[in-house]
This record gives structure tokens, C-alpha cells and sequence, in this order.
């Protein structure tokens, strides 16, 4: 595991926290006590002394996010951690009457409608798609459902039906809304006692907090007070996997401040921005390489996320392609929405293909209509000729004025003998696929 200061926790600047918490709903009961739960998570983590994660790099979703958007925050997480990827959310649960499913309920969510709430399943496939060596998924669900499944027990076959390989799964197995927010206490019991395990420390657990250490502190504690007591599962040694420093432990830790991201000093903030501009400037009219480069780069080490997409496009045509990749990384957790094509393109030229896709579909997510046509072609390429003609014309309809575009389509229309809907004939009314 790649740790920052020497003091065991994952990295801060290479891991990834979102924080899900629904506490108002349309047609179930109000859970007041999930947006505390929510704020004190995220105080815990970016605690220095604690974890000390950057709150730009811990997500909490609105509270009214339907599923696009949450799925959007945790893809985009999943993208960019590369040591551990947490995911937390917090609300009712509900299960599919026909096939067992679990579904976790939105704002909107209506009572045996599960497509109406988020199916667990696509969480897990973005949370697998994750390139992070340890992933954390906790789940404080009520299981508003598990009354409609005549009697089948709760917390054990949630855990069950989330497994995720390589990764820690937390579940509660709270079945009603009291056992889950108990009166006259500010959080889910569940949550709750996660809260007060973070920031009081677990006596007799050691310096740093495993998630099997804390598994067991919360079975004990929830136990010991007859509250519902929580299941876990674990892959390739998922139970080892340090969360935290433990604060019981005594030690006096000195923990390093970890600077969001690197930078200038304020008085020289709009330096190397001007750098970065100068050198793009030399980029578009193509003379002078060697020193927009240069430009470039003193920008980009000067923290100019934009210089450091543009200096990644100039790695990647001279055939720098893992410099290009990591330049392009930055670019994108410096706020970038080039960026992301940018890298899905390079990571399909380095032949990771899966990965690629992570990125052309968060570029369509985040506006980069000419992610769509890249898309299709890796679609088409894989096989999925619907999908990539759907992704072709949603292009077309955009507005994408890359000719380009047009002629891959007609290619997969010819190719696959359909001569009557040639692209110069026109796009369906409506062909955008749904995203994932």
C-alpha cells in the first residue's frame, strides 16, 4: 500500500472518499440523522490526524443526487484513486421482490418501484472498474424492503449479495427506521458508533485501524448494546487494510500537513498561469516547440492544471505516452474536463481499453461531446455495434462538426449491410444511450 508520511495510512493525495447520505424521502420516512452522520464522516477523514484526506478529495453528493449523479461521483472517484477508494452511503434499502436485488433508495425512491432507486449492482461495477489497490464500501442501510421477503434476514444477505473482489465490505443490518436512528441520538446507531470509533481511537487495536479491527469494535459495541450488529466481507486480504490512525492508541504521532495540491505562493497565483497561456500560444502557431514546452512544463509544476493537459497533448505526439498519462492525470484532478478525453485517448493507445472507457464516458458525463465518437469506435471494436451507432448519432445530433464522426458510422452501416440508414441520411429523434 503506497503511504504518504510514514505513519501507515493510505495516501491522502492518492485516494478517494464520496459519501453518499439520503435523509429526506418522498414516500418513505425522513432520516434527519444521516446528514450528522454524513458531515461527521467527512470531519473524521479530513482530519489530519486521523487521515487527513483533502476535501477536494472527499465527495459528499447532494443530498437530493439521483442516480446519474451519485453514480458520476463515485465513477469519477473510482477513476482517479490509485491507493483506496471509499464509498459510503447512507439511507433506506430496498430489495427486488423478483430476483433478490438490492436497490438503495433515493429521494424519489417509490415503495416496490426498485428501478426507481439506485440497483446496488452498478455501484459495485464502478467500485471493481477502480484501478485502487484497496476499496472500502460501507453500507448503513435500513432494509425499508426486508418485510416484503417474509422474514429473510437482514445484514447477513445484504453483505452477500455486495461482494466486491479485492475490497472491504462494512453493511448494517438495521431492519426499522429505531434501530437504525434511535431517539434523542444524532446519529444512525451504525454510523454512530463508526463516528466515535474515527475520532476516540479503538483501545487495544494497535497504532493504525484495519477494517477487520474496526469490524469487530462494531459488532461488539452494537452488540453489547442489543442494537442490530453489523456483517462484513472481505477479498485478498481486504480485513488488513488500514482505514485510519487509531487516536486510543497513545502514540504521539506527528502528522505532517498535506498540501492539496502543489502551488505557488498567493502572490505569484496568476505566474504561471500567464506562463501557460504564452506557452499554448506558441502551440497554436506551431513554431517554437522547444520553448512552449518549457513554458509549459514551469507552469505545470507551478500547479497551471490547464498547462499540464496541454503539456500532456505535446507528450503524447512526441510518443510519451506513460509522461502523457501521468500529466493528464493531474490535469484532471486539477478540475480539467479536457483532461479526461485526453487520458481516456492515451490509455487506449497504452491498450488499456477498459480503462479508456472509464474516462470517454466521464468526458461525455462532464460535456466533451467529441468523447462520444471515441466511445463508438472502442464500442465497435469490442463488438457492441449497437451501442456504438447509438453514441455515433447522439454526436451527430450534438452538433460535433468532426466529419469524421459521420463517416464512422456510415462504416459500421455499410459494414453491417444496412444501406438504407447510411449517416448522410440523418440520426434517430432521440439516440442517446444511457450513460453508465
Amino acid at each position: 500500500m503506497a503511504v504518504d508520511d510514514g505513519t501507515g495510512v493510505p495516501d491522502p493525495r492518492a485516494s478517494r472518499v464520496v459519501l453518499v447520505g439520503v435523509p429526506v424521502y418522498g414516500a418513505f420516512e425522513h432520516l434527519p440523522a444521516v446528514t450528522a452522520g454524513v458531515e461527521a464522516l467527512r470531519a473524521a477523514f479530513t482530519d489530519r490526524r486521523i487521515w487527513g484526506i483533502g476535501r477536494s478529495r472527499c465527495t459528499v453528493t447532494p443530498e437530493g443526487a439521483g442516480t446519474g449523479q451519485i453514480l458520476t461521483a463515485i465513477r469519477a472517484a473510482a477513476a482517479l484513486a490509485t491507493d483506496t477508494l471509499f464509498i459510503y452511503f447512507s439511507g433506506h434499502g430496498l430489495v427486488d421482490l423478483h430476483d433478490g436485488e438490492l436497490y438503495l433508495a433515493l429521494r424519489d425512491s417509490l415503495p416496490n418501484e426498485p428501478e426507481s432507486a439506485l440497483r446496488y449492482e452498478y455501484l459495485r461495477r464502478a467500485v471493481l472498474g477502480s484501478r485502487a489497490r484497496n476499496k472500502v464500501v460501507v453500507i448503513d442501510s435500513c432494509y425499508s424492503g426486508l418485510a416484503l421477503l417474509g422474514g429473510m434476514g437482514g445484514g447477513e444477505e445484504i453483505a452477500d449479495r455486495t461482494s466486491i473482489d479485492g475490497t472491504f465490505l462494512l453493511t448494517s443490518s438495521a431492519e426499522t427506521r429505531i434501530s437504525l436512528s434511535p431517539d434523542g441520538e444524532p446519529f444512525t446507531a451504525f454510523t454512530g458508533e463508526l463516528v466515535r470509533a474515527l475520532t476516540e481511537g479503538v483501545p487495544g487495536a494497535g497504532r493504525l485501524l484495519t477494517m477487520g479491527a474496526l469490524y469487530r469494535h462494531l459488532h461488539a459495541s452494537l452488540s453489547g448494546r442489543s442494537r442490530p450488529v453489523p456483517q462484513q466481507r472481505s477479498r485478498n486480504a481486504g480485513a488488513d487494510l488500514v482505514i485510519a490512525r487509531n487516536l486510543a492508541a497513545g502514540a504521539d504521532v506527528s502528522v505532517p500537513e498535506v498540501p492539496e495540491a502543489p502551488g505557488p505562493r498567493e502572490p505569484q497565483a496568476k505566474v504561471p498561469q500567464r506562463l501557460g497561456r504564452f506557452g499554448i500560444a506558441l502551440t497554436a502557431y506551431g513554431h517554437r516547440r522547444g520553448e512552449s514546452v518549457a513554458l509549459l512544463r514551469e507552469a505545470a509544476e507551478a500547479g497551471d492544471a490547464v498547462a499540464m493537459n496541454h503539456l500532456g497533448l505535446h507528450l503524447a505526439d512526441s510518443g510519451d505516452l506513460g509522461g502523457a498519462e501521468a500529466m493528464y492525470r493531474r490535469a484532471v484532478a486539477g478540475g480539467v474536463r479536457e483532461a479526461l478525453f485526453n487520458l481516456g485517448h492515451v490509455l487506449e493507445l497504452l491498450g488499456r481499453g477498459g480503462e479508456a472507457e472509464t474516462f470517454y464516458r466521464l468526458a461525455i458525463a462532464a460535456g466533451v461531446a467529441g468523447a462520444m465518437n471515441n466511445l463508438g469506435l472502442l464500442l465497435k471494436e469490442r463488438g457492441e455495434i449497437g451501442e456504438a451507432e447509438a453514441w455515433y448519432r447522439c454526436a451527430i445530433q450534438l452538433g460535433v462538426t468532426d466529419p469524421v464522426v459521420r463517416r464512422n458510422l456510415d462504416t459500421l452501416l455499410r459494414q453491417r449491410g444496412d444501406s438504407t440508414r447510411i449517416a448522410a441520411a440523418g440520426v434517430d429523434e432521440d439516440p442517446r444511450p444511457r450513460l453508465r
